[in-house]
């Protein structure tokens, strides 16, 4: 286990009154040679899914374009775990109280956030889909709030509440304990489909790439000229009318996921009300953690855990990423005064 370094804004910043949160991850523009061959120029695809955009780069000697593979992919894949889509199969199963079925990708993320649900003590929770469309963030309008309304929601809140049983092979059922409870795998599901894009590209021999879908990356091998991969993160302020990087990281065959509350909240009674929502409190959770950055071998589990230190906080997603040296942390936060700080741990990768 590394030990914890702490890292002051070259220019510290203070924000006055609420903060704010823009987090935006980005590729750093590489400049190609004049003499650089054909073969070894990038491939490019952009594209939609999941309610937000996707772009991936790779080298492939053969020149192939792979984008109808991949958005066939991402089709199939959001008809099985988006919860924005009625007919999914996500939800067919909030709309019940159990359901059978052989769909893969449900019964992975399912698995998955079984162990990370009980790595974080439970602040990675997906069953807290009830609450977020309670507080006005899901797919169902606003709700007036109250202490009685929220109380009355933690009920239905507790992964430990869905059950899977394997009836053959192939064939499980989801069950829940109370009707009313639900699913929503939105924060590991992007991470999940970045790392499935990633085996599609392998699975055709393709091993130089990076894939983004909605912010989170996977990285896998190098560029031509020997170079691993390199983003940032920028600064998270939005009053800033340019960017500013923040911090440079170098991915070498690993992935990338961020989670902040800088663009979906809105502000009551002149109160700032964020979509990061604590299952453990049923409110949202306010704190001086402004973003963190998960670096993993995959990114479904950088997503999780990106999320999971967000609803924790500072002190506690600090103790978190310590005791899994498996993943590195990059974590901005702001002082009582304002100011901006960075925590990140020894083994992480920064350029600046």
């Amino acid at each position: 286990m590394g030990n914890p370094i702490m890292n002051k804004m070259n220019k510290p910043l203070k924000i006055s009154g609420a903060f704010y949160f823009l987090l935006l991850l980005s590729f750093i523009a590489c400049q190609q040679s004049p003499k650089t061959s054909s073969s070894s120029l990038p491939i490019v695809l952009k594209g939609e899914t999941m309610g937000t955009t996707y772009s991936i780069i790779y080298y492939d000697v053969q020149k192939r374009h792979l984008q109808s593979s991949i958005d066939s992919f991402l089709i199939a894949f959001d008809r099985s775990i988006s919860t924005y889509n009625p007919k999914s199969v996500i939800s067919a199963f909030n709309k019940n109280k159990s359901l059978a079925t052989n769909d893969r990708y449900l019964k992975t993320l399912f698995h998955e956030s079984t162990k990370i649900h009980q790595q974080t003590d439970g602040f990675f929770d997906p069953t807290v889909m009830p609450l977020v469309n309670h507080w006005g963030f899901g797919n169902q309008q606003k709700k007036e709030v109250s202490a009685a309304s929220v109380d009355s929601l933690l009920a239905l809140i507790g992964f430990e509440r869905i059950g899977l049983v394997q009836q053959t092979p192939q064939q499980y059922t989801l069950k829940k304990q109370n009707p009313l409870s639900q699913l929503d795998f939105n924060a590991i599901a992007k991470g999940y489909g970045v790392d499935l894009v990633g085996e599609l590209l392998e699975g055709r021999k393709v091993t130089n790439y990076l894939v983004e879908i909605g912010g989170e990356m996977r990285a896998s091998g190098q560029k031509p000229n020997g170079d691993f991969w390199k983003v940032a993160i920028d600064r998270p302020i939005d009053t800033l009318k340019t960017r500013l990087q923040e911090a440079g990281l170098l991915l070498k065959n690993q992935s990338l996921a961020s989670s902040g509350n800088y663009r979906n909240f809105y502000v009551k009674d002149g109160q700032k009300i964020v979509h990061t929502i604590n299952p453990k409190t049923g409110y949202p959770e306010i704190s001086r953690l402004l973003s963190a950055s998960i670096v993993a071998s995959s990114c479904m589990y950088a997503d999780a855990y990106a999320t999971a230190c967000m609803v924790m906080g500072l002190e506690k997603a600090k103790v978190f990423v310590q005791e899994h040296p498996e993943i590195q942390a990059l974590l901005i936060y702001a002082e009582e005064d304002g100011v901006l700080q960075t925590w990140e741990t020894e083994g992480l990768e920064r350029l600046f």
